[in-house]
């Protein structure tokens, strides 16, 4: 009796096991190609200048940054604010690093021929999505 009963249950829970193995393997089989149609986030990359002159004996700050128009200084004022109240380039650079910008290029830029006065300027950029940019 007990090998006739072992006999009929075993047919209907391999029956079971089966079908819940096809339904996690059609699951399994959809997530992927969801993934692999998924678009990844287009990134572009913002870049902005950090200007340092020499100290001068004025009011005017010593360090700042250029992001290239109205809305994107405006945008950016929180950081550009930061930045001001610093007095060397590498405490500068140094913040920008931490907040994800990264050093592309320095140069150094005279105000004029004759001029002894110049500015050291390190071009820096970062990626955002498009829609955080507006």
């Amino acid at each position: 009796m007990s090998t006739s009963w072992f006999a009929t249950i075993e047919p209907f829970s391999f029956v079971m096991l089966q079908k819940s193995h096809e339904k996690i393997a059609t699951l399994a089989l959809l997530t992927i190609m969801l993934n692999a149609n998924a678009q990844k986030p287009v990134l572009v990359y913002q870049y902005c200048e950090l200007t340092a002159n020499p100290r001068l004996v004025t009011s005017n700050p010593n360090i700042w940054l250029n992001f290239g128009n109205k809305v994107l200084q405006r945008k950016f004022k929180p950081l550009s604010d930061s930045i001001h109240n610093m007095s060397q380039p590498v405490e500068a650079l140094n913040f920008m690093a931490q907040n994800g910008w990264t050093l592309v290029k320095y140069y150094i830029e005279e105000e004029g021929a004759s001029s002894s006065r110049f500015y050291r300027i390190y071009l820096l950029r970062k990626k955002f999505q498009p829609k955080d940019l507006r």
